[in-house]
Formats: structure tokens, C-alpha cells, sequence
């Protein structure tokens, strides 16, 4: 989808930009004045410090490659004789070579190592899209709120002084007017909350964007409502192994595999190859010396301690894969669940709820005009026309957090797709 898009494009940048320290990275640019979902997210992928050290993390990794794969460095040795002999000075050179096999598998180590750095690093961006989705959400559900309950507060206040005047008329009871006034101190604590839970969705979302907890953030222009594929549960099932997370998790598999292959190895010895040169000061002639050596691996128990080491470490790999797969797969399922729902709750108040409020609204204000219905009468159909957009937008807001949870979820080298939606 366009805004993975825009990520993966930020964490490119990240990448080309390399690991210097964020005082000699390029300038990145402000948000605008207003902002879409895209704008945040690309923010957020060249900005965000956690996905520099998850970068950072891979890059020492590929860099532990080369170092695998190369041969100890030689030694060189030079002796002199203090006393008169015939030998005076001595050259040695000797180089290390590991058992056959040892550094391929020493360097398929280290890849795999880098494997996994890189599925960590996919999978931290794919956190921060996640972060950046439900911290947007909720700041958009809370201003729409508020704004909701502002307009319903001043509709309950007019309808209460509609009802005072009726009471010192003896047209209303008493309790009317203490069950307006009870919901009016209902609806100005709710604006209370609102307020506060908006300031911590601030500092949420900055924190997601890599900014300071106070910075100002932009206007927020709300997206377009991503469609759920209709063969979500079987897109779920394909996707769900090439998902970066277990592949980060099958990846520990194999390097537990590769090290368990490279302890079976340590009981072969590595051998020493050298040359040495005697210098005999024109008493005899120079001589050359060829030498091998090799190490004894005698201490067998200590070897078949790191054999079951690396045994049960592939072992402890290959049921936390079991247990991450069970748990996402149970995690997915529960979050389509609320998907569907928050879906079939929008279409009730899209296609019956809000069109019912909305006829009698009218039918109300036709009646009004004509003497057939008070102004009381419209105040409270007008309250509870806002009472079902509130409800309307929280069922979207449910639908935008478990929608960015089953991307987080379930995305993988095949992006889902989105649509527009009413």
C-alpha cells in the first residue's frame, strides 16, 4: 500500500544517510502546517532513533561477515643469538589455518546473524507505521469527540433552559430539569477528559515521530478508510511465516542450527603452517625450515558441553517459533474479529441508525413550523443525531487501530492492499 510505501522509501533514506550521529545528518525537514497520514509516516521513518539503531544494529552486523570468513592473522617471529654461534639470526612465519569447513560455516554464522538483523529492522519499521496509525487514530477520535460533545453540551443547555422556564410555568417537573442538569455536569467532565487524554495522545504521537514530547504538531487531515481484503483470513495464512518477526525467529533457528554444526567441528584441530629462515653469518649455509603444527583437541568433555549447548539452544529456537506463531496467529484471528465488527457496527449507523435520526429529524422540523412539535422536541432529536455520530466515530476509530494492528501483524514482501471507503 502507497503509506508502507512511503516508509519503506523513509527507511531507505535512513539507510543511505549511514550511522553518523544525528548532529551530521542532513536537515530533516518540519512537518507542514497540515499534515496527511503519508506526511507523518515518511517523518517518522527518517527521523525515528529506534529505527537508526535497529539500521545501526544491521550494519554491525554485515560487518561481522568478512571478519568471519578471514584467516587469524600470520604471525612473524624474528630471534637473535646473544652468544656466538654458529646460527645468529632466525625469521619465522607461520599462519593458522582452521579445520576445512570451519570459516564457511564461521561466515554462514555471521550471515544468518545479518538475516535476522535485517527481519528485526523490517519489523521496527513496521512498530513505528503501527505507532504513528494508532496514535493518529486516537487524536482524530478524540477531536471529533470533543467537538461531538461540545455541540450535545450546548444543545442540553438550551434544552435545560427550555425546561426552567417551563418549570416556573408548572409545564415541567423538577426532575426534568436535575436529569438535564445531571447530563450537562456529565457531558462538561467528559470535555475535561477529553482534554487531558488529547495531551497524551500528543505526546504519543510526537514520540512516534521522533519529535520532542512538546513539539506542536501539525493539522492532521483524516485518510481515506483502508479496505479490508475480502480473503483476509486466507491472505493470513500465506502471509503469516514470510511475516518479519518469524522470519526473525526462524532465522534464530537456522543460526542454531549453523552453530550446533560448528561445536560438532571443534574436536577437528586447526593446523599451523610456517616457514623459518637461520641466518649462519657465511659459517655454513643459510638454512630454510618448513613447519606444520596443529592443536590436540583432548578435552572432550568441555567439547561435547558446547555440542549440547548449541543443541538445546536450537531447541529453546524452535518452540519459541512454535509460541510466536501460535501467538500471532491467535492475535490476528481476534483482531479480524474486531475488524468485522467495527464494520458491521458502521454499516448499522450508516444505512439505518443515523438515516432514522436524520428523517426524524426533518419530519421534526416540518411539524415544528407548523405548531406540531416544540423546540424541545428538535433539541433532543438533534442530541441524539449527535449521540450516533460519536458512536459512528468510535466504531471507525476501532476499525483504524485493529486495521494498523493486522498490518503489523500479518504484512510481508506481499504488501496487503487498500481501497477507498465512503
Amino acid at each position: 500500500m502507497r503509506a508502507l510505501r512511503l516508509l519503506v522509501s523513509g527507511c531507505a533514506w535512513v539507510l543511505l544517510a549511514g550511522t553518523s550521529p544525528a548532529a551530521d545528518d542532513p536537515a530533516i525537514p518540519d512537518l507542514p502546517a497540515e499534515a496527511t497520514p503519508d506526511d507523518l509516516l515518511r517523518h517518522a521513518a527518517v527521523n525515528s532513533p529506534s529505527l537508526r539503531a535497529a539500521h545501526a544494529r544491521w550494519v554491525a552486523a554485515t560487518e561481522a561477515i568478512p571478519q568471519a570468513r578471514a584467516l587469524p592473522d600470520p604471525q612473524i617471529s624474528y630471534g637473535v643469538f646473544v652468544q656466538r654461534m654458529d646460527t645468529r639470526q632466525i625469521f619465522r612465519v607461520e599462519q593458522m589455518f582452521p579445520w576445512s569447513g570451519n570459516r564457511a560455516l564461521s561466515g554462514d554464522l555471521a550471515s544468518t546473524e545479518a538475516v535476522i538483523a535485517s527481519r528485526r529492522l523490517e519489523t521496527e519499521m513496521l512498530r513505528i507505521r503501527h505507532a504513528v496509525q494508532t496514535a493518529m487514530a486516537d487524536q482524530i477520535y478524540l477531536k471529533g469527540t470533543h467537538r461531538i460533545v461540545t455541540d450535545s453540551l450546548g444543545l442540553v443547555n438550551a434544552r435545560l433552559e427550555i425546561a426552567r422556564g417551563h418549570f416556573q410555568t408548572g409545564d415541567t417537573a423538577q426532575a426534568d430539569i436535575l436529569r438535564l442538569q445531571g447530563r450537562a455536569n456529565a457531558l462538561q467532565t467528559e470535555l475535561r477528559v477529553l482534554e487531558s487524554r488529547a495531551n497524551s495522545a500528543n505526546v504519543r504521537l510526537n514520540t512516534a515521530l521522533g519529535r520532542p514530547a512538546s513539539a506542536p504538531l501539525p493539522i492532521i487531515k483524516p485518510g481515506e478508510l483502508p479496505v479490508l481484503p475480502p480473503d483476509a483470513q486466507i491472505l493470513m495464512r500465506e502471509r503469516l511465516a514470510d511475516t518479519p518477526a518469524l522470519q526473525a525467529a526462524a532465522g534464530e533457528i537456522t543460526r542454531s542450527e549453523t552453530a550446533l554444526r560448528l561445536a560438532r567441528r571443534e574436536t577437528k584441530p586447526d593446523i599451523m603452517a610456517g616457514v623459518e629462515y637461520m641466518d649462519n653469518r657465511g659459517m655454513a649455509r643459510d638454512e630454510v625450515l618448513g613447519m606444520v603444527s596443529l592443536n590436540v583437541p583432548i578435552w572432550r568433555e568441555r567439547y561435547r558441553a558446547r555440542e549440547r549447548q548449541a543443541a538445546a539452544e536450537t531447541q529453546a529456537a524452535e518452540r519459541e517459533y512454535d509460541d510466536l506463531l501460535n501467538a500471532v496467529t491467535a492475535d490476528v484471528d481476534a483482531v479480524l474479529t474486531t475488524l468485522h465488527n467495527a464494520e458491521r457496527t458502521m454499516q448499522l449507523y450508516d444505512e439505518e441508525l443515523i438515516p432514522q435520526a436524520q428523517h426524524t429529524l426533518r419530519l421534526l422540523e416540518s411539524r415544528y413550523r407548523t405548531g406540531g412539535a416544540t423546540f424541545a422536541d428538535l433539541l433532543e432529536a438533534r442530541i441524539l443525531l449527535l449521540d450516533h455520530d460519536r458512536d459512528r466515530l468510535g466504531a471507525r476509530t476501532d476499525y483504524l487501530l485493529a486495521f494498523a494492528e493486522w498490518e503489523r501483524l500479518t504484512t510481508s514482501d506481499s504488501r496487503p492492499t487498500s481501497g477507498p471507503r465512503p
